[in-house]
């Protein structure tokens, strides 16, 4: 019997051994499973996912925002290099075609102040008064294709075109401008493409200044050559009509500071004295270069203007009043009316007839000895000698 109990004791106790074993066993397994690569990259990204997803989504914001903002970048350091950069006028050209179209050119310069070379493509120049309310274009150029080369100054040579005139009220604007003022600009502006690290699309606008040509000033007579209708030396009877009217030739100084060339085609002017029309210049074919140039010219003058015997010779001694000391006589002249190969150019005759040219007095007269007759006084040197002046006086009304 009690080896009955023992041996159940010992059947019991072998039992709870192998339950403790049993239950180690389980315990270690679940202590330690042996988990799949995939398992253990899931458990990370689980744990670790607000970073994963953060970090991604900087990725695809560079990916998509990258390539902009190169774009961006690129196109505003050309367009800030491009539009910063002087572009003076070297040269330039202005010639009238006919009554709706004009000749442009001109020569600049542009420095590309940054790293890499940029090309510029082709595209029209359009040209306008920055001042002007409305910026209209004058004319729109065909500007060729240009590199600028990196970290230098790079030429620019447009080459005079025949272009429509698109603003005749603008182009009359720059004109005047460019006749009379000291100095003026003039706005070119155009879109186009440059291409560096890529194609830019990019708009130019910039100003470009230019000398003017100060109302000629400085302009004068080197010669006045004075004729009757019948040449030098030729006999016309006191009361012969002809003897109204006189050919005066000779030549111009005119000097142009300026670096624009103007060619105004034919050019006629009004011709005063303080205040008095003498009568009227021509020229044939007007091109006005920089610098100084002799220009020859034809000109007529009425005798019956300036010996107004009627009014005592008033205007006469108007024109002497405005004398220099030396008995020189200053003259003003207005322009009347341009032309091209026979036709009108309006847009001209605007410009030309709201400006006042002041000629110096003339340096050298020319003529020969007409006596008896009444453009003798009017014409010697332009004023009389005392001795002159007194047969004038003769033969005036009496009052």
């Amino acid at each position: 019997m009690n080896t009955g109990i023992l041996g159940q004791s010992r059947q019991g106790s072998s039992a709870t051994h192998n339950t403790i074993e049993n239950e180690k066993i389980v315990h270690t397994a679940t202590v330690n499973p042996r988990r799949s690569k995939t398992q253990r990259f899931r458990k990370h990204f689980a744990n670790h996912k607000c970073i994963y997803l953060g970090v991604g989504l900087v990725l695809v914001l560079l990916a998509v925002l990258l390539p902009i903002l190169f774009t961006v970048v690129v196109r505003h350091m050309i367009l800030n290099a491009i539009n910063d950069a002087d572009m003076p006028l070297l040269s330039g050209s202005v010639e009238a075609v006919n009554s709706t179209h004009v000749r442009f050119g001109l020569t600049s310069e542009l420095r590309n102040n940054q790293d890499r070379g940029v090309t510029l493509e082709a595209f029209p120049l359009e040209l306008y008064n920055p001042e002007s309310e409305s910026k209209d274009t004058i004319v729109s150029l065909n500007f060729p294709e240009q590199y600028l080369e990196k970290k230098s100054l790079t030429s620019i040579n447009v080459a005079p075109q025949t272009l429509e005139i698109q603003s005749q009220v603008e182009l009359r604007r720059f004109l005047a401008k460019a006749f009379s003022a000291n100095q003026t600009t003039v706005g070119v502006r155009g879109n186009t493409y440059a291409h560096v690290l890529g194609s830019h699309s990019i708009t130019i606008d910039k100003e470009i200044s230019l000398d003017g040509l100060r109302n000629l000033e400085g302009m004068k007579v080197d010669t006045l050559v004075p004729a009757p209708p019948g040449g030098f030396g030729a006999k016309i009877a006191v009361d012969d009509p002809r003897d109204s009217i006189a050919t005066m030739n000779g030549s111009l100084t005119i000097p142009n500071p300026s670096k624009l060339s103007l060619a105004l085609g034919d050019v006629t002017y009004n011709v005063y004295s303080a205040g008095v029309l003498l009568g009227e210049s021509h020229v044939n074919d007007l091109r006005l270069v920089p610098g100084q140039q002799a220009i020859p010219y034809e000109g007529t003058l009425n005798i019956d203007t300036i010996i107004d015997k009627a009014n005592k010779y008033a205007n006469f001694k108007k024109i002497m009043e405005g004398a220099t000391d030396d008995a020189r006589v200053p003259f003003d002249i207005v322009g009347n009316s341009t032309s091209v190969n026979g036709e009108h150019i309006e847009y001209l005759d605007e410009v030309l007839g709201q400006i006042k040219l002041r000629v110096a007095p003339c340096a050298t007269v020319t003529q020969d000895a007409i006596p008896q007759n009444k453009m003798y006084f009017a014409l010697r040197d332009l004023l009389p000698t005392d001795e002159d002046q007194a047969l004038c006086d003769k033969d005036a009304p009496v009052s």
